[in-house]
């Protein structure tokens, strides 16, 4: 209990700070899944079953702020254990426990190396615990009790260790510890489910929108061959006649745009094509005409 008043301390003074401090900045979604332990103890007896089971996690939501690096988070948690052990008296225990809850989470993001997010966290919720247990006395007597629900409340410490391995789906990892406590009351025996930890795997997906060459990596690919062609395209464009006048030809170089891709040489090339009307002086026109239909013929 004192555990519980802690947690939700902490929980109350996180959320009492200023509301300008929680600007989001990334959301995440993620599906996580991992062994569980618990721990199954009958009353008044220094027995204790060892249970193991299942932690399976989807998380709607973690919003991280800009200027504090804290983070809130909702989630829903499915918690299944089952175990069958006989004690020293030669009794049977065969007890089964789940739980279904949602829980509200805040944690402090820790951001290293520029790719990785270590993430404390405490988180509180509600949900539905269904139970039961089959006990097998040493003389033979089978004792089927019937399965019985309850809702209680869930508490969780832990960190998380997120990796970014592309832009948009991250990998991770997480060590839970539960604060919960279930007595498993029958007619003929009580007893107590006690969960223990987790640890699961995590698969990411950030909302957060990014530059296209950090998810396709052939974007970048594509924006080196485009560079490549500008550069010879570029210096060959700009030796070509812009003007004719006079039986001379003038290579105005200095006024001649930069093409950025194969479309504004086109372009920058119909410009000049059609300025060949312009020309007075037929002794030098031909000539002139013919070097600009050779030019035309290798860009298209």
């Amino acid at each position: 209990m004192n555990l519980r008043c802690l947690l939700l301390s902490i929980l109350l003074l996180l959320t009492s700070l200023p509301t300008w401090a929680q600007v989001d900045d990334k959301t995440m979604t993620w599906l996580a899944s991992g062994a569980a332990t618990a721990t199954y103890s009958p009353n008044n007896t220094d027995y204790s079953l060892a249970m193991e089971g299942t932690h399976a996690e989807f998380t709607f939501y973690q919003d991280r702020s800009e200027y504090t690096n804290l983070f809130n988070g909702l989630h829903l948690i499915g918690l299944e254990f089952s175990a069958e052990d006989t004690d020293t008296s030669g009794n049977k225990h065969a007890p089964e426990y789940a739980n279904v809850s949602l829980l509200y989470s805040l944690g402090l993001d820790i951001y290293l190396a520029e790719f990785a997010h270590l993430q404390p966290f405490v988180a509180y919720g509600f949900g539905a615990t269904r139970y039961s247990k089959i006990y097998t006395a040493a003389d033979g007597t089978i004792t089927n009790n019937e399965e019985k629900t309850a809702t209680a409340d869930v508490g969780i410490y832990g960190v998380n260790l997120i990796l970014e391995l592309t832009g948009k789906l991250w990998l991770g990892y997480a060590m839970n510890y539960y604060l919960e406590r279930q007595a498993v009351e029958y007619q003929d025996t009580n007893s107590t489910i006690e969960l223990q930890s987790s640890q699961t795997l995590m698969l990411v997906w950030n909302w957060e929108r990014i530059p296209i060459k950090s998810i396709d990596p052939r974007a970048r690919r594509r924006r080196f061959g485009s560079l490549a062609q500008n550069r010879w395209a570029t210096p060959w464009l700009m030796q070509l006649p812009t003007t004719f006048g006079n039986g001379r030809i003038a290579k105005e170089t200095q006024r001649l745009p930069l093409p950025l891709d194969s479309l504004s040489i086109k372009a920058a090339w119909s410009g000049l094509w059609s300025r060949r009307f312009e020309v007075r002086d037929s002794s030098q026109t031909s000539k002139d005409l013919d070097r600009c239909d050779q030019s035309r013929q290798l860009i298209s």
